[in-house]
């Protein structure tokens, strides 16, 4: 699975590389694009595995920390495969900047990474909990967990750098789009990692202990 994942997330970026021009359906700095829509459909897809996995600990009478942390990876998930075909994040920063009276184009498009870091830390912690679970067991699982989160938290620091760089100009407008490339893609090649983690573990469990 991870690399059908992998697979379509390159396709995703050579369609916007070579077609964003001619239909802004696949133009990755556009909101309700193809990446939004398959990014929506993948964290569905390891929702429904995080799911499966706290069920069987459950099942099993495992750790009940373990089974609350599993459970709200599943959440987590859920709730970003919703926000990325939705854009609740950009949406929902721009009514606070408007609350706030904050203005400018940089308070519309990026502010968010400031009012949600605080959720964006508690589902490092999460998925730190889900890898570290993994470890003795599925340590395939939990290494590409722990690789996918951190890639994860790489494409947040490269879309607040390039809000900085967007918000301090003269700047290079090649270099920009560069940049709106590399976060797209640090995106989704992480978040397939810790879907491809999840969903080889619960096929190993299916496997294996059903």
């Amino acid at each position: 699975m991870l690399w059908i994942f992998l697979l379509l997330d390159i396709l995703t970026i050579l369609a916007h590389i070579f077609l964003r021009h001619s239909l802004g359906f696949f133009d990755l700095d556009k909101e309700g694009n193809l990446s939004s829509l398959y990014a929506g459909v993948k964290l569905w897809i390891g929702a429904t595995g995080a799911f499966f996995y706290a069920w069987y600990l459950q099942r099993t009478k495992s750790n009940r920390m373990l089974v609350w942390a599993w459970g709200a990876c599943a959440i987590m998930l859920a709730y970003l495969g919703i926000d990325d075909m939705m854009v609740i994040h950009e949406r929902l920063g721009f009514v606070i900047n408007n609350r706030l009276r904050i203005n400018g184009y940089y308070g519309e498009s990026f502010n968010w990474l400031i009012y949600f870091s605080p959720l964006a830390l508690i589902g490092i912690g999460v998925l730190y909990m889900v890898a570290k679970n993994l470890w003795h067991s599925y340590r395939v699982s939990a290494l590409l967990i722990g690789i996918g989160t951190s890639i994860m938290v790489l494409s947040l620091l490269v879309e607040a750098y390039g809000g900085y760089i967007l918000t301090h100009p003269p700047f290079n407008t090649s270099y920009y789009y560069f940049l709106i490339i590399a976060e797209e893609s640090f995106e989704m090649i992480g978040t397939s990692c810790v879907v491809g983690g999840i969903f080889n573990t619960m096929l190993r469990v299916i496997k294996e202990k059903l």
